[in-house]
């Protein structure tokens, strides 16, 4: 059998688009290693999932960490290299930048093909937590082993364009769900067990707490929209300041962090997805987000701001409301159109067919088999 190692550096919880790349590979008869970092010892060293072996490093340090990053990341690079050498893989698969190094060593020193998987645009994502030299250093490896990839695969087409200006070879491999798991049947919750009357818009965010996906003006929002309830599922470095505010708006629920499993029952659940973006932040213009096509495969329309990638396609698909800002006031003028029967139905149906015909995962799996 032909091995793929692919290197990671959050624990694989499981990271949903390593899953489904890696489950398409050993469905296609690959091998597949995940070698990634358990930065808190949360999870068990080795493990199988779905046929795909999980070795995890527990080397201590913490998410978010910034530039403080630089003292661990090192020790992840030899784990994983030495983990390497025992395994002697085929191709190596390295998920952002973080992970490139010892996956583009290993590849000089034992002629291996490699592929760099770009999930964001990781300089830009780091900027606001890192040293400015720090970060000129990341935009300077990026533009440096891009090319140096034997393929590399990234999220979106804005994205694309920045790697092909590198010189690097670069396919499109979309963050699509797979349609199967977002069959309406398979909800096994309603909003009755949540205690939201059959009345109330609910609006949801799931994803990732960060300053960038303007979470707070969404909370802030729920006190100007009458009949609405604000739904939060996820975790992240926001989070401290999420729940700090909780209090005081009573018409947010926040569930938490939810298993992957369990994301398209609570977009089942919504009325709407929220997805807001910040335009002073770098990562934002190339943000095509998993809430994004998981709404699609739902049929729920999305609010978000005119910003990237994300925004193009609502506009192009017309599948949700786009905002100019993501302030309270903003996102409650919005809200209020969703109360339009005819509009909101509209949306759904283009954002199901837009999913049926071509934000799936079927049709992503093909790319990536094909590169492969």
């Amino acid at each position: 059998m032909t091995r793929v190692v692919m290197i990671l550096s959050n624990p694989f919880r499981p990271d949903p688009r390593v899953l489904k790349e890696a489950r398409a590979l050993v469905d296609a008869g690959y091998q597949v290693f995940v070698l990634c970092w358990d930065r808190k010892g949360e999870f068990s060293d080795h493990e199988q999932v779905e046929g795909i072996d999980i070795f995890r490093y527990h080397i201590k340090s913490g998410y978010s960490a910034g530039s403080r990053q630089l003292r661990y990341l090192p020790k992840f690079w030899l784990r994983t290299y030495h983990e390497m050498s025992r395994l002697s893989p085929d191709i190596i698969h390295c998920h952002d930048l973080d992970t490139t190094i010892p996956g583009y060593l290993y590849s000089l020193l034992h002629r291996t093909p490699w592929i760099y998987d770009a999930h964001e645009c990781y300089p830009e994502q780091m900027r606001p937590q890192i040293h400015r030299s720090i970060y000129n250093g990341l935009l300077w490896l990026e533009e440096f082993i891009s090319p140096r990839s034997t393929r590399l695969i990234t999220v979106g087409e804005l994205l694309a364009d920045r790697f092909l200006s590198f010189g690097a070879r670069t396919s499109v491999v979309g963050n699509y769900p797979d349609l199967a798991s977002f069959h309406p049947q398979s909800n096994r919750l309603t909003r009755q067990n949540l205690a939201i009357p059959s009345t109330e818009l609910i609006i949801a965010y799931i994803g990732g707490f960060t300053q960038a996906r303007e979470i707070l003006p969404l909370i802030e929002s729920s006190r100007l929209i009458p009949d609405t309830t604000v739904l939060l599922a996820g975790d992240g470095p926001q989070r401290p300041l999420i729940e700090a505010a909780l209090p005081r708006f009573p018409k947010v629920i926040y569930l938490g962090w939810v298993p992957q499993e369990m994301v398209p029952v609570y977009t089942f659940i919504a009325d709407v997805i929220y997805y807001g973006l910040n335009p002073s932040d770098g990562n934002s213009k190339y943000s095509t987000p998993n809430a994004l096509f998981n709404a699609m495969a739902a049929g729920k329309p999305i609010l978000t701001t005119g910003v990237g990638e994300i925004a193009h396609i609502v506009e192009e698909v017309k599948c949700g409301l786009l905002i100019p800002s993501a302030t309270p006031e903003h996102i409650a003028s919005a809200a209020l159109q969703f109360r339009n029967a005819a509009l909101c139905t509209s949306m759904a149906n283009n954002a199901s067919n837009a999913a049926l015909t071509e934000y799936n995962w079927e049709n992503a799996r093909e790319n990536l088999l094909e590169l492969y």
